[in-house]
């Protein structure tokens, strides 16, 4: 039963009905179909990361193919798009963290053995997801400011969870488009009794076929051998085990991975830039709302941090240049001390653009 549609009357009598507007059919382009099930493979390559399937070490390999299949997708969905300066940047640390992933850690040059400093660990793989993303962001254009700028949690928010989840289903409704435009538009109406005669000779010779096979094995030899070695292929074998577990739940676990991914490249290259810009800009306008504490006590602030560092300096500076007089705390060497401070002093240079940014 239809729901009635309420009807307004003006004082002179007229009956005045609400438009309803027709939303558009859904439609995916050739591009967005080929990439929603090229992303299942994608998908299934990042799930052998999380549960690798070759053992010691294998997941940095599956990691280093689901990267190339992820920038691979992401060029793909945004042909057309003007580059963006800054994205070759991002692309720039997602190949050189995805090459320490692949390169041998020693390697001989000119008879000398060469061994490189092995930098893969937890830092490097949240590194790797990070700057995979922003690229992805930086390539499709969909920043709210078209630049990476101070409104950098806004576009964090949009790549990690907005434009994934509110397109979440975009790959199989990607899907589904594709296989239904392969079928013919004009469908002709099959009769009942025409679909259950065609079933019923395609079983009576299904079993005259497998009559006939059996009389030509007795008869040969060679015939029969060549037959048993066909019907082999199609025999399954499966034991469950815990190898079966595994690959099952890599599978299962694929689906959602390559939903997520999917929304976020293709649901990402489908928003509108300049809507992103508009509501940039609005952000922007509130930010500037909210700066009410005096520029004296931001001075303030950052002298404190200044004065910190400054005694952090005095105190450190016989080991921030003992590597050249081989003065060095207890049980490091010159690399190690080296790759430990590097990456301690990355995470104060995080704490001080955060207060940059605030």
């Amino acid at each position: 039963m239809e729901a009635k549609v309420p009807e307004a009357s003006s004082a002179s009598g007229e009956i005045f009905v609400p438009k309803i507007e027709n939303r558009p059919r859904f439609s995916a382009s050739k591009r967005e179909i080929a990439a929603a099930f090229a992303m299942y493979l994608t998908a299934w390559l990042y799930t052998n990361c999380l549960l690798p399937i070759g053992g010691d070490g294998m997941e940095r390999f599956w990691m280093a193919a689901f990267t190339l299949g992820f920038v691979a997708t992401a060029e793909w969905l945004c042909r057309g798009i003007p580059r963006s300066g800054e994205s070759w940047v991002w692309l720039g640390c997602v190949a050189a963290l995805t090459a320490s992933l692949i390169l041998p850690l020693e390697m001989e040059i000119g008879g000398t053995v060469m061994r490189r400093l092995a930098v893969w660990g937890k830092e490097s793989w949240f590194n790797l997801h990070i700057f995979a993303v922003w690229w992805a962001l930086n390539r499709s254009g969909r920043l709210a400011e078209g630049r990476s700028g101070r409104l950098l949690p806004y576009d964090a928010l949009n790549a990690f969870l907005l434009f994934p989840f509110s397109h979440f289903f975009l790959r199989i409704r990607s899907v589904f488009f594709g296989l239904r435009s392969l079928c013919p538009k004009e469908r002709k109406q099959v009769k009942l009794e025409t679909v259950g005669a065609s079933a019923l000779a395609a079983a009576l010779a299904l079993v005259l076929l497998a009559l006939a096979l059996r009389l030509l094995g007795m008869a040969d030899e060679g015939f029969a051998a060549l037959l048993q070695a066909a019907l082999s292929l199609f025999r399954l074998d499966f034991r469950w085990d815990s190898e079966s577990f595994a690959a099952l739940t890599r599978l299962l676990l694929s689906l959602p991975v390559g939903a997520y991914l999917f929304g976020m490249l293709a649901g990402g290259v489908r928003e509108d830039p300049e809507r992103l810009r508009e509501r940039g800009a609005a952000l922007c306008r509130g930010l500037e709302s909210l700066r009410k504490v005096p520029a004296r006590s931001w001075l303030l602030l950052t002298g404190l941090f200044c004065a910190v560092y400054a005694v952090f300096f005095v105190l450190q500076g016989s080991y921030l240049f003992g590597a050249f007089f081989r003065k060095l705390p207890e049980g490091f060497i010159v690399s190690e001390y080296a790759r430990r401070g590097f990456f301690e002093l990355c995470r104060v240079m995080a704490i001080n653009f955060l207060l940059l940014w605030l």
